[in-house]
């Protein structure tokens, strides 16, 4: 194989590897500093691995193979254009291709400053202009909408930007922009990438949150300005499409200390790409035999490729179970309505009957919801007792949203038996179906009347979804 495609394949495979020990081990951490070290070392890490030549201490090459394969291609012409060649020019087109989409994002970034001009403002240089974007930055420059100037929450979105370019990181973005130029044939250097501006975002939040600003009107506005469009994208844009991520990660608890060290795991990685590209040991063998033979035994890759399947068998069952009882539930409403409309004796014993055999069913389901409930309680009881450890107001405000919802999900699970009840909380959910939908087709839209009108009905959910909460509350006064 051609060297320069070897060099590619290997640097690919580098890469590749690092982004899949990130994306299992480090990714869901909240220490955004190393995480965002780890995704640039990788770069000139898997630039320089395969350049290390050592002699590797597991395969070898027999001595004769030599002389023998230089004399074999002496024999071919010097002019012939075979694969390697055509590969390598289709390689070199398309990083001709991205080097022109690179210059000329470039170029529209100048066009614009040089257009609109900019103003300063604390060190930075704010662009303000007319087009319909999202607010971004791009080393020492802010470009902003010029109705987005007059947000109330304008200070915020400065700050945002103000951490990417205080930290540098449009020179992250300039570095993996020519890396994926160089790797564009790469699948895995697409979503190291989208990692790397992930990882951006969760430290600009981070940074924003911790100078005093309120989570919940911070997420608020992440989620409003999502009307902006991403033109740019080795810019650090303030509207990503990663809204949802964002917020779960403000959400997370921190990670612990000790969780740093599975950026250890990087080592043995190393050094097994190293000894992988390390050279053959060559061995004299006058038969032309590999001297380690071919004992290799194919049970290893058998055993590799062999997945053990989890049993699902009882996935469903928490699912049967309360359609069950909702079924159930919706049945005595059913017979408790026909016995308040008839007068005839006998038709009352025969529905009194179905609904005693209907109060003997749930009761057959009782232990099942009393295990529940010592499971709740122990949840409960953790959570109190982790708050009460802690001195972080952020870490017991999250422990508090976290009972919040274990409360709500245990009180759904104990209205299956009550009509009235589960109906309301059916209701609920399905109401942040609806607005979940919302979102996911807000995200899709750059039509800004289909955005205004995907805001109003997300909006009247809410009201709606208040209102049937209150009736809840009512009735459980009651």
């Amino acid at each position: 194989m051609n060297e320069s495609l070897l060099y590619l394949l290997k640097s690919g495979i580098c890469v590749s590897l690092f982004y899949l020990i990130y994306r299992t081990f480090l990714k869901k951490e909240t220490f955004f500093s190393v995480n965002r070290l780890i995704l640039i070392m990788a770069i000139p890490a898997s630039l320089a691995i395969p350049f290390i030549k050592i002699s590797s201490p597991i395969a070898a090459s027999s001595l004769i193979e030599g002389p023998y394969i230089a004399e074999k291609s002496t024999a071919a012409p010097a002019s012939q254009f075979g694969l390697p060649q055509i590969l390598l020019s289709i390689y070199i087109a398309g990083v001709a291709f991205f080097v022109i989409r690179f210059i000329y994002r470039l170029f529209q970034l100048f066009l614009m400053i040089k257009k609109c001009g900019y103003h300063i403002y604390d060190g930075v240089k704010i662009v303000v202009t007319e087009k319909d974007i999202a607010p971004f930055s791009f080393f020492n420059y802010f470009f902003i909408n010029k109705d987005d100037i007059k947000n109330p929450d304008f200070d915020r979105i400065m700050a945002h930007e103000l951490v990417h370019i205080r930290q540098y990181h449009s020179i992250d973005l300039i570095l993996l922009e020519l890396f994926t130029t160089f790797q564009w044939f790469n699948p895995f250097v697409w979503p190291y990438k989208e990692s790397l501006k992930e990882t951006h975002e969760y430290l600009a939040d981070q940074a924003v949150i911790a100078q005093g600003c309120s989570k919940t009107k911070y997420q608020l506005l992440i989620f409003e300005q999502l009307v902006g469009l991403n033109l740019f994208e080795f810019t650090n844009n303030f509207n990503q499409s990663l809204l949802k991520r964002r917020i779960t990660m403000m959400a997370k608890i921190k990670s612990k200390g000790r969780a740093k060290f599975k950026v250890l795991l990087i080592l043995p990685v190393i050094a097994l790409l190293v000894l992988a590209f390390a050279e053959s040991r060559p061995v004299a063998d006058h038969n032309g035999k590999d001297p380690a033979g071919k004992a290799v035994s194919s049970d290893n890759t058998s055993r590799a490729k062999t997945a053990v399947t989890p049993d699902k068998s009882g996935e469903k069952t928490k699912e049967e179970k309360e359609k069950y009882l909702k079924e159930l539930a919706k049945k005595e409403k059913e017979l408790k309505e026909a016995l308040a409309q008839t007068d005839d004796p006998e038709k009352k014993a025969e529905i009194e009957k179905k609904l005693k055999q209907i109060h003997e069913m749930k009761a057959k389901n009782h232990a099942a919801h009393k295990m529940t409930s010592e499971t709740y309680e122990e949840k409960m009881q953790k959570l109190k007792a982790m708050y009460e450890e802690t001195d972080d107001p952020e870490k017991k405000e999250k422990i508090k949203e976290k009972a919040e919802q274990l409360k709500m999900q245990m009180e759904k699970e104990k209205a299956v038996g009550n009509s009235e009840e589960y109906e309301l909380y059916d209701k609920i959910k399905k109401i942040e179906d609806k607005q979940k939908a919302l979102k996911a087709e807000y995200e899709k839209t750059d039509d800004p009347d289909k955005k205004k009108e995907i805001k109003q009905k997300y909006k009247e959910l809410e009201d709606l979804k208040e209102k049937v909460k209150a009736k809840l509350s009512k009735m459980k006064d009651k």
